[in-house]
């Protein structure tokens, strides 16, 4: 450095101050001599043996009060050694500036500072220190370097304003290094604290304040915090912080992205990736990408390229390697090449300049220019690489700068993500064949390192079709794909399959095309529920498909039907895409005979008395069916007979009265008779067994037990 510098020496504080302070030259003569005989002991012995200086223009203050003593000083130290001491100069209206001359044999250097105060007769160390740079001036008349001391060396503390901090219910704030803010003189250690806050559940590690909202909270919130010095002062400073918490909203969430397979000379299918990401419920959502680095399987080893001979004129390239414009090669294996011919020209291995790798290649070559190929050997992917830009040799030509390196990028595909998700798989190298995965990521715009997803997908490029196959998504994970939604691929991803027979893909339980029946009846039972008296009109209409085959041999969506018995009635029904699917319906006719027991539902009784004719016989499916219970009245409209086999064998009527209010109601002009038919009655006490204005003929055998 002294070869580069001319030393200042001997008066130069002097000199300083004619030049430039002419107006206060009679002050300083008139108070030099009765000053320094003031001062503590502070004298400079012999400035001339430091090699560089430098001015500062100073002011003191004592616990946060200007100074202006006359016999105040600043001194300047390095360790116990003085560099220099300062001179009070009066400014005018009782204020002194410092004007101080500071000496070192390094070109910067720290250096503490001390003050003597007059109106107590002490010194003090001062809280400010002074990075010595030669040459340099510190402070101005109109913005003094200021040097600052505590009576006690205790020095107060104060917090900046803290912004305002934002979350979504049931995500927790960003951490916050509360020592950003923190304005703190002295290094007496700090403990951080925070007032309780009901709405807020608060911790601390060191200086990170960690915040969340209880279950539930949503709104604004103001938390007080603390900074307490652990010294018998006790300093401390406080300052308010707003924690607003919004309505909560669903992350994002990814559907399987497909990626795709192509032959060479293709091109891949632009996609958007709001068609695969399903769950976001945000405002704001922000997509982007990063490759996925994994070494090749074998891998190759890492090449011995040495330069083995001299050349009369060189070609600089101060380089970054790059994989997409999302990684920077920086694995220490990495090494990188130029080469002419077959010849190596250049070797380079990483250098790390402000934490990125940089390669300085210096390729050697003579008069002419010439094509350079370059190679890497890339430890992370443990492959060689060529780069297929194509570069020229030109002599003592330099190639990018610390500052721009010139950018080599090996990545034969990058996807380009465009506005909305809309993405394009660019082909970088148009010789290449093989596959490389992607880690697309989708994140919320205001909370990107909490609200993320990511999903990886694959693209390839392979020399011949043969090598591509189809496969089909399958979203219900039944094993069966959709053969409407497929990719051709050289690899098969997670969610697809290479089956094509589900034409159903959101039912697990349902391969084939899914088909409905509607119903619709003209009958007096319930209606539309696939019961219908005998000969009644119904219409079965299918759905799902565009090709419909019938058991009847109809090719018709509907059919319009007149049952005399009960039929099942099948549709097979086809789609465009081949898909095939079928459903059964059967249609209930009601006859004369009661199969049912129960109080109602096909073939009781009461669904026959429904549909039977005026003057019509019911009679038991005996002896498989011999019972009915009623937990119901049941109406008697019609003219009719309820017959048994015979007098041995008689089917049972029974009316549970604990539900039912009463039996039979018989309508005016109607009679119900009872022919072989016995009637139990359960739980009865005052009921009715019989109400209405009709008539109730009792033949042959009948009888009525209690119970």
């Amino acid at each position: 450095m002294q070869d580069h510098f001319k030393p200042i020496k001997g008066n130069y504080m002097r000199n300083f101050i004619m030049r430039n302070l002419t107006f206060y030259s009679a002050f300083f003569c008139m108070y030099a001599a009765s000053l320094f005989s003031q001062s503590p002991g502070w004298v400079l012995q012999n400035p001339g043996a430091y090699s560089y200086t430098a001015s500062v223009i100073s002011v003191m203050k004592l616990d946060g009060i200007n100074s202006d003593n006359p016999n105040d000083r600043i001194a300047f130290f390095v360790g116990n050694e003085l560099r220099g001491v300062g001179t009070p100069v009066s400014i005018g209206n009782g204020n002194y500036i410092h004007f101080v001359s500071v000496y070192s044999n390094a070109a910067s250097e720290l250096m503490n500072i001390k003050i003597y105060h007059a109106a107590t007769n002490s010194v003090y160390e001062a809280q400010t220190t002074l990075l010595f740079q030669l040459q340099a001036v510190f402070g101005s008349l109109n913005a003094p370097f200021v040097v600052e001391a505590f009576t006690e060396n205790d020095a107060p503390l104060s917090i900046l304003n803290i912004p305002d901090q934002l979350t979504i219910e049931g995500l927790a704030f960003n951490p916050l290094d509360l020592d950003l803010y923190l304005i703190q003189p002295d290094p007496d250690p700090v403990l951080w604290s925070a007032s309780p806050n009901p709405d807020l559940m608060v911790s601390f590690q060191g200086s990170v304040l960690s915040v969340q909202g209880i279950a539930g909270f949503s709104g604004t919130s103001t938390l007080t915090i603390r900074a307490t010095e652990q010294t018998v002062n006790q300093n401390y400073a406080e300052t308010d912080i707003i924690f607003q918490i919004s309505d909560g909203y669903a992350f994002p969430s990814w559907q399987t992205i497909p990626g795709e397979g192509i032959v060479l000379g293709g091109s891949f299918t632009p996609f958007d990736l709001d068609d695969y990401e399903y769950q976001y419920g945000g405002v704001c959502i922000e997509y982007d990408y990063t490759p996925v680095i994994i070494a090749s399987v074998p891998a190759d080893p890492r090449p011995d390229w040495e330069v083995l001979n001299n050349f009369p004129t060189n070609m600089t390239a101060i380089a970054s390697l790059i994989y997409t414009q999302k990684y920077i090669f920086h694995h220490p294996d990495d090494i990188l090449a130029a080469f002419i011919g077959n010849e190596i020209r250049g070797v380079a291995t990483p250098v790390n300049v402000n934490g990125t790798n940089i390669f300085f290649l210096t390729i050697g070559g003579g008069s002419s220019v010439e094509p350079v190929t370059i190679r890497f050997y890339s430890g992370a992917l443990k492959r060689v690489m060529t780069w297929n830009k194509p570069l020229s040799y030109v002599p003592n030509r330099i190639e990018g700068s610390v500052d721009y390196p010139f950018k080599m990028n090996f990545s034969p595909l990058e996807p380009v993500i465009g506005f909305g998700g809309t993405t394009n798989i660019l082909i970088n190298d148009s010789l290449w064949t093989g596959q490389q995965s992607f880690l697309f990521i989708a994140k919320d715009c205001n909370y990107p390192l909490w609200m993320n997803a990511s999903s990886e997908a694959t693209f390839c490029i392979t020399s011949q079709s043969s090598a591509l196959n189809y496969y089909y998504r399958d979203l219900d994970g039944d094993g069966f794909g959709d053969p409407n939604v497929f990719v051709q691929s050289c690899s098969q991803r997670p969610g697809y399959v290479t089956n094509n027979t589900d034409c159903n893909d959101n039912n697990d339980q349902l391969v084939g095309l899914e088909v409905n029946i509607e119903v619709i009846e003209n009958s007096g039972i319930l209606p539309d529920d696939g019961n219908i008296c005998r000969e009644a009109p119904v219409q079965i209409t299918a759905t799902g498909g565009n090709q419909f085959l019938w058991n009847t041999g109809s090719n018709s969506d509907i059919l319009e039907l007149n049952p005399l018995i009960t039929t099942s009635y099948t549709v097979t029904v086809t789609n465009g895409t081949g898909c095939i699917g079928s459903r059964t319906q059967i249609i209930n006719v009601e006859g004369t005979v009661v199969l049912n027991p129960n109080n109602i539902g096909p073939g009781s009784l009461r669904n026959v008395l429904e549909c039977i004719t005026e003057g019509g016989t019911i009679s038991y499916d005996q002896p498989i069916n011999n019972t009915t219970i009623l937990t119901s009245p049941l109406t008697i409209t019609k003219n009719v007979s309820i017959n048994g086999l015979g007098i041995n064998l008689r089917p049972v009527i029974g009316i549970d009265f604990n539900l039912s209010s009463s039996g039979f109601n018989i309508l005016q002009n109607k009679t119900l008779t009872l022919r072989n038919v016995d009637l139990k009655l359960i739980n009865a006490q005052d009921h009715n067994v019989l109400t209405g204005v009709g008539n109730l003929n009792i033949g042959h055998f009948t009888k009525i037990v209690k119970e």
